[in-house]
C-alpha cells in the first residue's frame, strides 16, 4: 500500500505533492494549544512512510510532512503571482494590481483500510470548502479557508492567510471571479463555483489516504489605495491658469486658496477629510469654503462651522471617492494689515493642506504668499531726498571740501599777516 502511495505522489508537480520524508517512529499526540492561525486543536500524527491513518475522519492533522508542507494544519498558502517561487504564509509586500494565488490543502487522515469497510467509516461525506475574504483597507490581511464533513472529527477545521503590503502600504483583497479550481492526484482539474468565497462550495466525499489529497486554488486581486493633495495660490478674478504653488501680494489683500484631492488608486476612498492650516498673517473670509466635485459641479458652499481653530483652520469631510474621482476645496482669506515696524518687513506666510481619507495617513502639500513690505518712516527721520550721486562721488566730495578748507585756511593767516 506505501508503495503504491508513494508511486501515485511521485507524478505530482512540486507543488501539489505529497512526497514522502523518512521517520523513525510512529507517534500519537495531543496537539499544543493551536497557533492563532489554525485550529482547532485535535490529535496529530507525525508522518512517516509506515505510518497509519487516524481510525475516522479528521482533515490536516499529520506533522512532518515532506516536500514542504510540514504541518498539515497550516494548510492554507499563497505565492503573489510572477515573482514568488514557493507557497508560502505569510505573502509579504504584496504590490498594487498584483494577484496572489491561495492554495488550500485537503487531506482526509483516515486510514485507507476504513474507506471499504462496511458503512464506510474512513470517507467525509459531503466535503465542503470555504474561504472568507477580508474587507476594507488595511496593512496586513487575513483570509481564511474552512474545510468541513458532515462526519468528520473535527467537523471543521480552519486556517488562515496572511498577506502585507509593500512599504508598508494599505490594500484590500479582491476575489478574482472564475480563477477557483478543484486539483486531484492524478494531475485532473476542475473549475469550481466562485460561491468558493461566499457560502462554501461541496467537493463531493473524499476518501482517506494521502492518495486522495485535493487542493483548490484560487486567486485575489491587491488593490492598494493611492491618494494626492495639491494646494495652490492666486489672485481673485485669475483664471484656472493661473493657480500657481506662490504669488505676490500687498497687507490688506485677498487671496485665493485651492486645496485639490485625487484618489489616483484602485479602490474607493470613504469619508475625505481635508484641513486647511491657516498660518498667522491670514484671516478667512466667511462664506467662501467651497466644495466642487461631481456631486456638486457649480459648487456647494460649506457654512461658517467649517472654518475652525479661532479662524487658524478649514476642516471639511469632501465624502467618499471612487478611482479617479476628484474633489476642489476652495476658500478666501485677506492678508491681515499690521502697525509699527512689523508692517515694513516683507515676509512669507506658508499655507498647508493635509488630507485623509478614513482609515489611512494623511498626505499633505504647502503654497505660499509673499508679503511685500510697506514704506515706512520712523519718527524724526526727514524724508527730503538729498542729492543724487553717482560713481565716485563721494571722493568727489570729500576732495573739494578738503581743498576748500585749506584755501581758507591760508587766506587767514594771510590776512593776518598784513593786519600786523
Amino acid at each position: 500500500m506505501i508503495r503504491r502511495i508513494l508511486k501515485t505522489m511521485a507524478k505530482l508537480s512540486p507543488k501539489k505533492t505529497m512526497a514522502a520524508v523518512a521517520g523513525l517512529f510512529i507517534a500519537v499526540t495531543v496537539a499544543l494549544p493551536a497557533m492563532a492561525a489554525f485550529g482547532p486543536d485535535r490529535p496529530t500524527k507525525a508522518w512517516s512512510p509506515n505510518v497509519e491513518g487516524f481510525n475516522y475522519v479528521t482533515f490536516n492533522s499529520f506533522t512532518g510532512v515532506g516536500n514542504g508542507i510540514g504541518d498539515e494544519r497550516d494548510f492554507f498558502r499563497g505565492v503573489q503571482v510572477g515573482r514568488d517561487s514557493a507557497w508560502a504564509d505569510p505573502v509579504k509586500d504584496v504590490t498594487q494590481g498584483a494577484e496572489v494565488e491561495g492554495k488550500i490543502y485537503i487531506h482526509n487522515g483516515a486510514d485507507a483500510r476504513l474507506n471499504d469497510q462496511p458503512g464506510n467509516p474512513g470517507v467525509a461525506k459531503n466535503v465542503t470548502v470555504k474561504v472568507d475574504l477580508p474587507e476594507g483597507s488595511k496593512q496586513s490581511q487575513d483570509a481564511t479557508a474552512y474545510i468541513s464533513a458532515d462526519n468528520a472529527q473535527p467537523k471543521t477545521v480552519f486556517d488562515s492567510l496572511s498577506m502585507t503590503g509593500a512599504n508598508k502600504g494599505f490594500f484590500e483583497i479582491e476575489y478574482v471571479a472564475g480563477s477557483a479550481k478543484l486539483h486531484n492526484q492524478d494531475g485532473s482539474s476542475s473549475a469550481l463555483s466562485d460561491s468558493l468565497v461566499t457560502t462554501g462550495v461541496n467537493i463531493g466525499d473524499q476518501k482517506g489516504c494521502f492518495e486522495f489529497t485535493k487542493e483548490i486554488t484560487f486567486r485575489m486581486k491587491v488593490k492598494m489605495p493611492r491618494f494626492t493633495v495639491t494646494k495652490q495660490v492666486a489672485l481673485p478674478g485669475q483664471t484656472n491658469q493661473d493657480w500657481k504653488e506662490s504669488v505676490d501680494v500687498k497687507r490688506g489683500d485677498t487671496v485665493s486658496w485651492l486645496v485639490t484631492f485625487k484618489n489616483a488608486g484602485k479602490t474607493e476612498l470613504k469619508h475625505v477629510k481635508i484641513v486647511d492650516e491657516v498660518p498667522a498673517g491670514l484671516t478667512v473670509v466667511p462664506g467662501t469654503v467651497k466644495l466642487t466635485n461631481g456631486n456638486y459641479p457649480n459648487g456647494y458652499v460649506y457654512p461658517d462651522t467649517a472654518i475652525q481653530a479661532n479662524g487658524r483652520q478649514v476642516n471639511v469631510d469632501v465624502g467618499n471617492y471612487n478611482p479617479d474621482g476628484i474633489a476642489y476645496v476652495s476658500f478666501r482669506t485677506t492678508v491681515d494689515k499690521e502697525q509699527g515696524d512689523a508692517a515694513c518687513v516683507k515676509k512669507t506666510v506658508v499655507n498647508k493642506a493635509f488630507a485623509t481619507p478614513e482609515g489611512f495617513g494623511s498626505v499633505n502639500d504647502t503654497a505660499q504668499a509673499n508679503v511685500a513690505a510697506e514704506q515706512c518712516v520712523k519718527p524724526g527721520v526727514t524724508t527730503k531726498e538729498l542729492p543724487k550721486t553717482g560713481a565716485g562721488d563721494v571722493v568727489g566730495i570729500f576732495a573739494a571740501t578738503t581743498i576748500a578748507g585749506a584755501l581758507a585756511h591760508r587766506l587767514f593767516w594771510a590776512r593776518r599777516t598784513v593786519r600786523q
